[in-house]
Parts: structure tokens; sequence; C-alpha cells
């Protein structure tokens, strides 16, 4: 009989007093002609009342029914791609896809390595959640022979097709809703000008000042992601007394908590004195105090957009355009 455990087919076996073999003929959906139909019968009542459920996943790369798509999760520990993947998920097996993820961050291994373990794995094509985009990464993604989709390709030159939020139009409409409240020196806090997205979002923002009459004032700080800082003090520089800041726009709901600190050090009330917004609508956006103004990522709807765009190329269906940019959302709570 079987343990505590999950019934196995060596548990079955056993109790039916032949080999797994037999138990898998036995159990195979089409009948198979050296397995005696009384055997069968007897095998498949035993499996039923020892509660054996059969591995549909080992039985579909057997048959060679299994259809498989590939994740690979980013290098950093920022949660905005949680609920990406889940919808991701939830729209593969929509179409009878299983979803295999690839974690990189944590197993020792850069996406160069996980991608060329990709032809070890039985998947037919991949979902790359915010690529590397080193010459390494290129060159491992040129001779990758699957379908693939990037998702928030940061690149100039994209690296293939690729999905991602409106990020000039987000950071343009959060600016213009800053000063549509009255704001008139509002702060572009970045930790640089590089990645793409980053730079789409300081474009947004600068467009909204200039068309308003007012001057930009952006403050570029290497260590804006470090999540253990407490006070950044390139903000600090922008409070009054010293600066005339009254509004804070953080290219990156990650950025907010840091400069909420550093507001409140200074003596000053948000959002009555100096207002702080974001952008993505990550977790953290609710945890702060207050709760961050911030610009929506529609991260469910990159997820099904990108495996959709997937399928779409896997099954002969191409897509007219090679990037897919969403529309984003200002989502207003209390900091502004």
């Amino acid at each position: 009989m079987a343990g505590q455990g999950r019934t196995t087919l060596a548990d079955v076996a056993k109790e039916a007093r032949v080999s797994t073999a037999t138990v898998s003929r036995a159990l195979a959906t089409d009948p198979r002609p050296d397995v005696s139909e009384e055997t069968r019968r007897r095998i498949r009542a035993i499996a039923t009342r020892l509660g054996y459920q059969p591995n549909t996943l080992a039985q579909s790369l057997r048959s060679g029914g299994f259809r498989g798509l590939s994740v690979v999760l980013p290098e950093d520990y920022w949660g905005w791609w949680e609920p990406t993947v889940l919808c991701a998920a939830d729209t593969a097996r929509a179409h009878d896809y299983h979803l295999l993820m690839h974690p990189i961050r944590g197993v020792g291994r850069d996406l160069v390595a996980v991608l060329s373990s990709l032809r070890q794995t039985p998947t037919e094509g991949a979902l790359i959640i915010a690529p590397d985009v080193s010459e390494r990464a290129r060159a491992a993604l040129s001779m990758l022979d699957l379908h693939y989709v990037l998702l928030d390709d940061a690149s100039d030159d994209p690296l293939g097709p690729t999905v991602c939020a409106r990020n000039y139009d987000g950071a343009r409409r959060m600016t213009e809703y800053l000063i549509e409240r009255g704001r008139r020196a509002i702060v572009y806090y970045a930790p640089d000008a590089g990645a793409r997205f980053l730079r789409e979002r300081h474009a947004g923002y600068t467009d909204a000042v200039v068309a308003a009459g007012l001057r930009p004032t952006v403050v570029f700080d290497p260590d804006a992601i470090d999540e253990s800082r407490r006070y950044c003090e390139p903000i600090a520089a922008q409070l009054p007394p010293e600066g005339g800041a009254d509004a804070i726009f953080c290219a990156m709901d990650l950025l907010a908590p840091a400069v909420l600190r550093t507001v409140r050090r200074a003596g000053l009330r948000v959002p009555d004195d100096v207002a702080v917004a974001g952008f993505d609508d990550e977790r953290v956006a609710l945890l702060v105090d207050p709760p961050l103004t911030t610009v929506r990522q529609p991260l469910g709807a990159l997820g099904s957009t990108a495996i959709d765009m997937l399928i779409g190329r896997i099954e002969g269906r191409l897509p007219v355009d090679d990037r897919i940019e969403l529309d984003t959302e200002i989502v207003i709570r209390a900091s502004a």
C-alpha cells in the first residue's frame, strides 16, 4: 500500500504484483496489445483505489504532446514582474502551453548561461523579462534557435520583438497632473539617464514642464536604487530652505521611500509642502506613508500580451509590429 505521500507508479506496481513498465502500459490512454484487457482492468482498479494520479507532464514529454514556453526572470529582486508572470501563465494555460520558469538571480548564472540552457529544455519559445542588453547577451540571443519576445527591452537598438509600457506618455501625464495641482518647481529624480525607459520618462517630464513655461530640474543619483538607503542628500539639497522644490517625481516607485524620509527630515509635510509621485505602481507604492501617487504600468497586460505575441510567432501568426506599447494609468493617492 502507498505511504503518507503521493501514490506513485511503483506503489501501484507493488500492489498489483507486476512491473512498473506493465503499469505504465496498462494506464496508457491508447490500449497496448501487450497488456491483456483483464490485466488492464485490474491495474486500473488498483490505481483508482490507491488514489494514483498520473504525471501528465511526463506523459506529454514521452508522447511528444508537451508544449512548453519559458520565462526568463530578471536578475534583480524588484517585485514588479510578479503580476506579469501570473498573467503570462494564465494566458499560456488558455492556449494549452505549460510555462517553465528560469530565474537568473540566486542560481549563480547570468542571462547568457540561462539562454544556453534553453537548448536542453522542452520549450518552443521564451519570454525574456527586462533582459540584459550587454553585447554578450545580444550575441546569445542571436544564437538562440527559438522564437522569443522581450518584455521591457531597455536598449536603443531592439534585441528583438518587444512589449513595454508607454513610458513617455505616462511621465508626461503625471507631470501635467502635478502642474495642474499647482506645483511649479518639480524635480525629476532618477538613478541615471542610461536605460531607454528612463530616458523616455525623463523626456516626458521635460516636455510637460517646458510646455508649461517652467524650468526642468533633473537629479541623477547613482545611489538612488540602494534599498537600504534611508535618506538621499541630492534631494535634500533641492528642498527648502536650500532649494525651492514643491514636488519630486521619482522615475521609479523604488526611489520613493528614501525621498519621503528625506522630505520629513527636512521638517516638511507630504503633500502639503512637497508632493511626491512615482512610476510603476509596484507593491511599495501602497506600503509607504502616505501611499504613493504613481503611474501604473499595465503589469498583467504586459505578460498576457507578450505570451499572445510569442504564441502567434510560434504558430506562424506574425504581428504587424515588432514593438507593442501599452497604455499607462495615473493612480492618485495621498502623496500628491
